[in-house]
């Protein structure tokens, strides 16, 4: 049997003014994260890899626990993890960049994107973003599991959703929903005239990731 978690771990790095040599002020906060983190990898909660950069140079970088533990596979910095919802951040992030750009705007509608969408003259990319659009999860679909491991297009994922009837009015309630999400790649397709991946190979975006992890 195969379980994997991946850990996000975000720290926030203050400069103080401190006179030590920033080659040492970073072995020191690397020292501090493994203090941290060592509880939690002893007790078996804490499993995946943790990589903290600063101005795109590695500060610490540490694998624990097990990728199979069927085999007796060991976390590693080539280990290939489900992203799942971390993708999220990065779709919010290339919508926030198109406004930016005034190639759209968060409180437009989603239908000047997609003119066919049910309702989308409702519904606006800031609904989308924050889980206030009272579109269905699309992960709570009875055939989703079965939908998820089969082959199938942006297009197609979104139609398993479109024809649903909303939870509740746009805007009125916030419920999480992956559905937004799947929307919000399609506008980013849409807009940039690109695909969703080569969109997230912008320069822009590929600047959130440390050097040698993109």
């Amino acid at each position: 049997m195969k379980r994997s978690l991946i850990a996000v771990i975000i720290f926030c790095i203050l400069n103080t003014g401190s006179l030590q040599p920033q080659p040492k002020r970073d072995a020191a906060v690397a020292t501090r994260i493994r203090a941290y983190l060592a509880p939690f990898a002893a007790t078996g909660n804490l499993t995946g890899t943790v990589l903290v950069a600063r101005n795109g140079q590695t500060i610490f970088e540490q694998s624990y626990g097990m990728a199979n533990y069927e085999w007796q596979i060991p976390n590693s910095a080539k280990t290939r993890f489900h992203l799942a919802s971390v993708s999220k951040p990065f779709t919010a992030a290339a919508i926030l960049q198109l406004q930016e750009q005034g190639r759209l705007h968060v409180s437009d509608p989603i239908s000047r994107y997609l003119p066919d969408y049910p309702q989308g003259d409702r519904i606006s990319l800031d609904n989308l973003l924050t889980h206030t659009s009272g579109i269905p999860d699309i992960n709570d679909l009875e055939d989703y599991d079965t939908f998820a491991r089969s082959p199938h297009t942006l297009d197609q994922l979104v139609a398993k959703f479109a024809s649903l009837p909303l939870d509740f009015q746009p805007g009125s309630q916030s419920r999480y929903s992956n559905s937004n999400y799947n929307l919000l790649a399609m506008i980013i397709e849409r807009v940039s005239g690109q695909s969703y991946a080569d969109y997230l190979r912008h320069p822009h975006l590929r600047s959130l990731w440390p050097a040698g992890h993109r």
